[in-house]
């Protein structure tokens, strides 16, 4: 037993014609995990990735005067966390309401993640091997 123990769910695609005796060679179901407290859940994660990328932004606030041109990130480091912000607030809601479809759920995490990771390693390293 643990803080919040999932509990397996079985769905079925179409219900309503199973109440209307239509026979089916196989029936399509979706099977998932689920938990009682998912939005608490949920809501400490978003708030605790909030708080670190509030404080990525206060790092670069601090260090924006930086005189040595190798650690001066703070301008891509703030364009970092502009990406991170914007990606998610359309990523996460579009993952969430599409849950049911599990290989599209996965395929556009997938890419927002692969995407997002990009363009913050071509902010921070691109500079400075342009730079040399």
């Amino acid at each position: 037993m643990g803080l919040d123990d999932p509990h397996l769910h079985l769905t079925s695609f179409y219900p309503h014609l199973l109440q209307h005796g239509v026979e089916f060679d196989t029936l399509p179901q979706w099977e998932y995990c689920d938990c009682k407290h998912k939005a608490i859940w949920f809501g400490v994660l978003f708030a605790t990735k909030g708080l670190l990328l509030l404080f990525g932004v206060f790092l670069a606030w601090e260090t924006r005067h930086v005189n040595i041109p190798a650690l001066n990130d703070s301008r891509y480091v703030g364009m970092s966390v502009y990406n991170v912000v914007i990606l998610s607030v359309v990523g996460v809601p579009a993952a969430l309401m599409i849950e049911q479809a599990q290989n599209a759920t996965f395929a556009i995490t997938a890419f927002f993640i692969v995407f997002c990771t990009t363009v913050i390693l071509c902010l921070v390293f691109v500079p400075k091997v342009s730079c040399k």
